[in-house]
């Protein structure tokens, strides 16, 4: 007896032919890559607010209610990279490359837009409280260091594609 397999089709969308409804080493090693980093930073998360309910006060005393105008502006810049990463797939998948340098380009300089805003954020972050301070300024750290270095390992990627 055979067990029944489900087949779902996989349109290419310029053609409308089918593929392959099979994944490539590569596609699921992105697939697990992508689920790692978000879990990560969802235990990070979670750590958080955990600590936010336990605490008496959240932040610990000494710590201010964090402005949220320059993360804001730094989600801003990161989201509008996205954008200008997304054009340039879009560009070489036409056919035209200099879409997909331009597009790169563009991203690489939000991507560096969004580090300096990170370090001037950090500069800030260090004059009022060190990771070793207390537990929201070791979660703080790490969340955003983790973040800054995800930044930085995609900038690194994305330059070899230039």
């Amino acid at each position: 007896m055979t067990t029944p397999t489900l087949v779902i089709p996989d349109f290419a969308p310029a053609d409308g032919a089918l593929r392959d409804p099979s994944r490539s080493f590569g596609w699921w090693a992105m697939v697990c890559t992508c689920a790692t980093e978000a879990s990560l930073f969802a235990y990070l998360i979670t750590a958080y607010f955990y600590l936010d309910m336990r605490a008496p006060r959240w932040p610990p005393p000494g710590i201010d209610v964090p402005s949220l105008l320059i993360p804001a502006i730094m989600t801003a810049v990161l989201m509008t990279s996205s954008a200008t990463l997304i054009w340039a797939e879009h560009g070489i998948r036409k056919g035209q490359p200099g879409r997909l340098v331009a597009g790169l380009a563009a991203t690489l300089l939000l991507a560096a837009t969004f580090l300096v805003l990170f370090v001037r954020e950090y500069q800030e972050k260090l004059a009022k409280f060190r990771p070793s301070t207390h537990a929201y300024a070791s979660l703080f750290y790490t969340t955003t260091s983790l973040h800054g270095l995800h930044v930085v390992v995609g900038m690194i990627l994305l330059s070899f594609t230039l």
